[in-house]
């Protein structure tokens, strides 16, 4: 069965959005601020997850569903965290290697400080369990509402994914911490039913005759993310307020859109939509490349005095290996990078241009 085309500028906004989720974590590692560090939150994760509600399908009943999500994200996410936390944490230690890998807890210390939504080791591949028990929490919201009102669907979506943002924001208030990134998922759950629906029920994601005001479009929305984007994450404050509830919504909407607006723009710079076709192989890989490269030129003692530049530049190596590595990880790890599925799925293969 042929597969549908592939968008191409909504995989250029995932190349920038993994690009962006690159350089925090460098900005966060040499402890540097970027400029306008509240816009680029209101874009980053958003946006991604924007992107992933676009594509939600319920396929055929929910154990199908599961497999594939189990298969996509859960699979991949489980790999990568035992790979990183047991085999590369034991054998440096074996080795006398000493790194920031290195620790006398081993794997046990990644287990329990992933139960506390804590660091653990390759941090960034938090957003793959994320992301599935969103999908997951996203099923029975879909599910319910269809079983509640066929005609009215959509809202119901809406209303029902707001709440449980409300109920992060309750348990938030109440200093109550769920484990395993629960407390995200109920967080970001709006931010997929927005993509969702726009996918669905708007002509933002397809060529249309709005398209000839985007640059004046764009001006307004990044003039409304700058004034409306709360400049400390919801998640660090002590106490969440309506207000701040719905300008951290309000602005992370604005950016996904912003975004997919100005890649309907650009429409084709090819590295980066390539880094967005296979962004779960950079998302998985960059944590560890990246810390390598800084243990590397720390112990050679060639880290520069700006950590600008040193920021910069082992920014620019650890893109170009997850760029090397993408060929390498598609032949030989196709089943642990969501490449190729390790469940055997019967039904119908999905034929969505972004998985």
């Amino acid at each position: 069965m042929p597969t549908k085309p592939r968008i191409e500028y909504l995989d250029l906004a995932k190349g920038i959005c993994i690009f962006l989720v690159a350089l925090f974590h460098a900005t966060a590692y040499f402890s540097v601020q970027m400029p306008i560090a509240h816009v680029f939150r209101s874009i980053r994760l958003p946006l991604y997850f924007f992107l992933s509600g676009c594509f939600f399908k319920p396929y055929n009943g929910f154990f199908d569903f599961l497999k594939r999500k189990t298969n996509k994200l859960l699979i991949p996410f489980a790999f990568w965290f035992l790979l990183i936390s047991i085999f590369v944490v034991y054998l440096y230690n074996l080795l006398g290697i000493h790194t920031i890998y290195s620790t006398p807890v081993g794997p046990l210390h990644d287990l329990v400080t992933l139960y506390k939504e804590e660091d653990f080791f390759n941090i960034p591949i938090w957003f793959l369990l994320c992301l599935f028990e969103i999908n997951i929490l996203f099923y029975f919201i879909h599910l319910i509402s269809y079983k509640l009102s066929k005609r009215y669907q959509t809202p119901v979506i809406c209303i029902l994914s707001l709440l449980l943002g409300i109920v992060y924001v309750i348990l938030h208030n109440h200093e109550i911490d769920l484990p395993f990134f629960i407390d995200s998922a109920l967080s970001d759950l709006p931010y997929f039913a927005f993509g969702y629906v726009c996918f669905r029920h708007t002509t933002i994601l397809t060529p249309n005759r709005v398209d000839k005001y985007i640059p004046i479009l764009l001006i307004v929305l990044v003039l409304f993310i700058y004034f409306l984007a709360l400049k400390t994450p919801i998640s660090s404050k002590d106490r969440v307020d309506i207000q701040d509830f719905f300008c951290h919504y309000l602005s992370g909407f604005a950016g996904a859109s912003f975004i997919i607006l100005r890649t309907k723009w650009i429409k084709y710079l090819p590295v980066i939509r390539w880094w967005g076709r296979y962004s779960i192989i950079i998302l998985i890989l960059h944590g560890p490349i990246y810390h390598h490269f800084v243990h590397i030129a720390r112990h050679l003692h060639i880290m520069p005095d700006q950590p600008w530049i040193a920021l910069l530049i082992i920014l620019s190596l650890t893109m170009l290996c997850c760029s090397a590595a993408i060929p390498i990880c598609k032949r030989f790890f196709p089943h642990v990078t969501a490449q190729k599925d390790l469940i055997p799925i019967q039904s119908p293969p999905n034929n969505s241009s972004i998985k």
